[in-house]
């Protein structure tokens, strides 16, 4: 097989789960003999003024083949997009589509065109996977998943200590999450909230004035963006992951805490579809306040139920990195024979 190519847009290390999932697949490619080359390209994704990257693309090696992020392939310059398919086979991986993100009918018409441009596509979700191939009428959705790493953490959960991760941004819900708190002071809680609050920092300050005005601020540990073993280790120290995003395309941090033993109270994600066990408990999409709170109240006061949960979430297997980059490398041999 060529080389691989993985097209970053910006910085490969960032703590998001799309940038996450590409440095795990390269790191695993890499460990299994795969010559994989890491390209970062710099610009206001989704879409800079200033698209063009020909002089950086030009560097990629005729016949080789291009692994495309998603959040960059639709904006980068047609002129870019035709010299790359000329020359290379190129995949995107769909991490989210784009106007779920954010953009109206014309993002997702300019992404179909993009993508049809490829030689081929990859979700890491199944509801992505289906999506996507509705809108481009392919026969067949192709769907790699994040892995997982972690091992189911032995020892006692504290229920009452709950966890929130996600960077502080309004799709992740935590204002509705404080909300539902709110109405629960009379229990017995904290949280933990960890994400990085520099990527809407008007949005951050909104949250912490918020929690101030709710009377909660005092139970509140903010944590900001935290490395993968101190994340690891914080799931290890908590009873309950508490996912309030309005939407998520898969949602890394859930499988994540539940390879770890730590159950979860969440809204709808890709990561949860078609997976039923008592650890996972459901948030209505409504994010009426009263709602969420009788369903945190129901887990805080019902002790058989928490360790159901933690019993549970202790059995649950789920695929690893390794896995799932074999399962990369054969889509992308199977499509280049």
């Amino acid at each position: 097989m060529s080389s691989f190519w993985w097209l970053s847009p910006g910085d490969p290390a960032r703590r998001t789960g799309g940038f996450i999932y590409n440095a795990k697949m390269v790191d695993e490619m890499r460990a299994q003999g795969q010559e994989v080359h890491v390209l970062r390209l710099d610009a206001e994704w989704p879409f800079p003024p200033q698209p063009t990257f020909d002089a950086v693309l030009d560097t990629i090696p005729d016949g080789d083949v291009v692994v495309a992020d998603g959040l960059m392939w639709t904006g980068l310059s047609a002129s870019d997009r035709a010299g790359l398919t000329e020359r290379c086979r190129v995949w995107v991986v769909v991490h989210s589509p784009l106007d779920m993100e954010g953009g109206g009918e014309s993002v997702a018409q300019q992404e179909c065109a993009a993508l049809r441009e490829a030689d081929g596509w990859w979700a890491t979700s199944r509801p992505t996977a289906a999506l996507m191939a509705r809108r481009l009428g392919d026969l067949e959705a192709h769907c790699i998943c994040p892995g997982t790493e972690v091992e189911p953490a032995p020892g006692p959960r504290d229920a009452r200590r709950l966890l929130a991760v996600a960077h502080l941004i309004p799709r992740k819900g935590h204002d509705r999450l404080f909300d539902a708190l709110a109405l629960l002071q009379d229990a017995d809680w904290t949280l933990t909230i960890v994400g990085s609050d520099a990527v809407d920092a008007e949005w951050s300050d909104a949250l912490r004035s918020r929690a101030a005005h709710l009377g909660i601020a005092d139970r509140l540990d903010w944590r900001g963006t935290l490395d993968e073993r101190a994340l690891q280790a914080a799931m290890r120290e908590h009873g309950l992951l508490v996912h309030t995003a309005h939407y998520e395309a898969y949602g890394m941090v859930l499988t994540e805490a539940l390879a770890s033993g730590l159950p979860v109270m969440s809204t709808d994600s890709g990561a949860l579809d078609g997976v039923e066990s008592c650890a996972i408990m459901r948030l209505p999409s409504s994010g009426k306040a009263g709602e969420w709170a009788e369903i945190l109240r129901g887990w805080l006061s019902d002790h058989v139920r928490q360790h159901r949960a933690y019993d549970a979430a202790s059995t649950q297997r789920w695929p690893s990195w390794a896995e799932q980059a074999r399962a990369l490398a054969a889509l992308l041999a199977r499509r280049e024979a």
